[in-house]
């Protein structure tokens, strides 16, 4: 199962809490801080990857797919609009 970057960082924020909690015994909140630091790189990798998934590239055929929708009614190919100039 997949999860977002905020999902893994929420669970981090979880295990912090956890480990925060005088309550468990102090085996227990060393492993909660162990695991909340593996969410925390979890979350900051799964950012990385959002980040880096948005290239210049991709930005571009953004602007380009904005420019001549691919569907709909009248729309036109880049070769037409081409091709008529």
């Amino acid at each position: 199962m997949a999860l977002t970057s905020a999902q893994y960082a929420q669970i981090a924020a979880a295990y912090e809490r956890a480990a925060a909690d005088e309550g468990f015994p102090t085996q227990s909140r060393a492993a909660f801080v162990k695991k909340a630091g593996w969410f925390r790189m979890l979350a900051q990798i799964g950012a990385a990857k959002e980040i880096g998934a948005r290239s210049p590239a991709s930005c571009e055929n953004e602007k380009f797919l904005a420019r001549f929708p691919l569907a709909g009614p009248g729309s036109k190919a880049p070769e037409q609009i081409t091709r008529e100039q």
